[in-house]
């Protein structure tokens, strides 16, 4: 995901791959029931939340 904000910063001619790396990547786990966001870019590490059971 982008937000308008970002997509309104960029070229008008991008490349996928580096419109890929900027973007906000969230990932979903069902196995282990975690959801993984890139929050900047795929060459960072993501912040990972898991859910909790009260």
């Amino acid at each position: 995901m982008i937000s308008d904000v970002d997509y309104d910063k960029l070229e008008e001619n991008i490349d996928s791959e580096e419109l890929s790396i900027k973007m906000t990547s969230i990932l979903k786990c069902s196995s282990y029931k975690r959801i993984h966001i890139y929050w900047n870019g795929n060459e960072s590490k993501p912040i990972t939340y898991i859910e909790y059971n009260t």
